[in-house]
């Protein structure tokens, strides 16, 4: 009996012993999922933080980066602003004074402007001289806007020379050029007057400009003859109302003046009745 009850209390000790660990088990894991959510939520909320950190710092530098490039674009704008593009003249000249030469030949004799070489701010060539015989453009500057204002009212006189003149502009804009050249040949297609101005296409449909016609003269005096009938006509009661408003106040004052003299009147007659009154018991006494 003794060993039964030996073994009893041994199975009954490993049984609570396996109890007691899987009860801890259970605890140690619902302890450890705990923290694992804890975890989780903790990081979480961190790189969310970061990440709209991150998000705010690119939007920052894509704004700050858009800014730059807007400054560079005008900058180039402004730097570029008397600058013009000399097409098809012979790559002859061995010196700045030679390219100078060449430029006031074209400007002057074919274009008929006057072009000092103290006008010309500085003069290049563009590109590597290679063995081909097609000349490279020359880009040069004026000292002042209205002289390349001149110089381009006059380029069509280059026609039929070999050789053309343009502005210059950045790489982008001319790009953005030539994909508007088919725009506007289309609008011109149309019927419409278009031209590219820098890097836009400005575009005038002919309804605009039917919308905005002007009416002959004679039309404009038929319409203007009966506005001013109907302003005399507006005039007429106007004049007939003021001079009765202007009359009514004369009536109002002689009305005023007959009542004023009549409480007179009366005041003064009341005044003398009780002085008549008292006078008479003095003559009785």
């Amino acid at each position: 009996m003794s060993e039964e009850l030996n073994e009893l209390i041994k199975s009954l000790r490993i049984q609570i012993k396996e109890d007691m660990v899987a009860a801890l088990t259970d605890k140690l894991e619902e302890k450890l999922k705990d923290s694992e959510t804890r975890i989780i939520t903790l990081v979480n909320a961190n790189t969310d933080e970061k990440i709209l950190n991150i998000q705010q710092e690119v939007e920052n530098l894509k704004r700050t980066n858009e800014e730059h490039e807007e400054r560079l674009r005008t900058l180039e704008r402004q730097i570029r602003q008397r600058n013009l593009v000399l097409f098809g003249v012979s790559d002859e000249e061995n010196s700045y004074e030679e390219l100078e030469t060449l430029i006031k030949g074209v400007i002057e004799g074919s274009l008929e402007v006057t072009l000092n070489a103290s006008e010309i701010e500085f003069a290049r060539r563009m590109g590597k001289k290679s063995g081909e015989n097609r000349p490279r453009p020359i880009v040069f500057a004026v000292t002042t806007l209205g002289k390349k204002i001149k110089i381009l009212r006059n380029k069509n006189k280059l026609e039929n020379t070999g050789s053309y003149i343009k502005e210059d502009f950045p790489p982008k804009v001319l790009e953005k050029r030539k994909v508007l050249q088919k725009q506007l040949q289309e609008e011109i297609s149309k019927g419409n007057t278009a031209k590219i101005v820098y890097d836009r296409l400005i575009v005038i449909n002919k309804s605009n400009k039917r919308s905005l016609s002007i009416s002959p003269p004679q039309k404009q005096q038929q319409q203007e003859k009966p506005i001013a009938k109907t302003v005399n006509s507006n005039i007429q009661p106007n004049k007939k109302q003021k001079n009765e408003n202007q009359k009514t106040p004369i009536r109002n004052i002689t009305t005023f003046l007959s009542t004023s003299n009549s409480q007179k009147k009366q005041d003064t007659e009341t005044r003398k009745k009780p002085v008549s009154e008292t006078s008479n018991p003095k003559a009785s006494d």
